[in-house]
């Protein structure tokens, strides 16, 4: 659990650490080495070498969709924690548009523009990947997915941006009754305001695998999860299968949120975010929402 001195942090003192402590969030550390990784084009973006080309290697004769990407940079976390919202998700997953987003290489049904508003449009992407590193983004911009620069996909629901887009904010969506705007721009806004992600472990790939999966996760991941559990956020997850581990990890503050009504699981991965597509461990649909909803500020 994080704790300063002989208490819980409040969300003020855990994101100083997320900024400033490598130890507690080891992508600091990274930061220069991928920085110059994008400059330079070189395509790796590795936290711990070894057990990353021991999994790859491993699971290589077994499924290509499950191989880890390492030439576009982890995703482990999008936004800020010190939203009230917390999506608890596996991993995230891979479509060629996130090589178009990372790179610019040229992937079908990507939007056409200027060659001038498609280098600066992709420096912008680089920066937003390695501020999120640092939680450095700009206040009220950090959930850098949704970001006009990401908007790249004429492909709904492929890359980062449509299937945010997509999943969030779908037609009879829960959250479109508080956010029913067509803009990026206001999307962003609202979410970066509500909505922190948090990855189980941050390797983009097809499909997620189980196998080795503790082993490609770092101390961080738990740190958070028990803030999350202990400064009263709404945890939605996405599929079951984390809300096992959580379950097993942290039975009593688990437990403790049951009651509190502040878990929930959609269905499955490929779920909306809607109201008929809820699985309600506790509470009531549609009404969840509300009191974790910061609007107008």
């Amino acid at each position: 659990m994080i704790v300063e001195g002989n208490r819980t942090m409040d969300d003020k003192e855990l994101m100083n650490k997320l900024r400033h402590d490598e130890i507690f969030n080891p992508w600091l550390g990274k930061v220069e080495e991928f920085q110059c990784n994008l400059d330079f084009g070189i395509r790796q973006f590795i936290l711990v070498a070894d057990k990353i080309d021991n999994y790859n290697a491993r699971i290589n004769n077994g499924g290509r969709e499950f191989l880890l990407k390492t030439d576009i940079p982890p995703q482990p976390f999008i936004g800020t924690p010190e939203a009230n919202i917390w999506l608890l998700l596996k991993n995230p997953g891979f479509s060629e548009i996130d090589l178009y987003d990372c790179w610019g290489d040229n992937v079908p049904g990507c939007r056409a523009m200027r060659a001038d508003r498609v280098s600066e449009a992709l420096l912008q992407r680089q920066r937003l990947m390695i501020s999120q590193y640092r939680f450095a983004q700009e206040k009220g911009k950090e959930f850098y997915l949704l970001d006009e620069s990401f908007h790249t996909s004429a492909i709904c629901g492929k890359g980062g941006y449509g299937w945010y887009s997509r999943y969030l904010f779908p037609k009879d969506g829960l959250l479109t009754k508080y956010c029913a705007s067509e803009s990026p721009g206001d999307r962003l806004m609202f979410c970066s305001r509500n909505i922190f992600v948090l990855d189980y472990h941050p390797y983009h790939s097809e499909k997620y695998c189980d196998d080795g999966a503790d082993i490609l996760k770092e101390n961080y991941w738990d740190q958070l999860v028990a803030h999350g559990l202990v400064n009263n956020k709404l945890l939605v997850f996405w599929g079951s299968k984390i809300l096992g581990k959580v379950k097993a990890q942290f039975k009593e503050l688990y437990d403790q949120a049951v009651e509190q009504e502040r878990v929930f699981v959609l269905k499955s991965a490929s779920a909306y975010f809607s109201s008929n597509c809820l699985f309600q461990v506790v509470g009531k649909s549609g009404e969840f929402l509300r009191p974790y909803l910061r609007l107008g500020v």
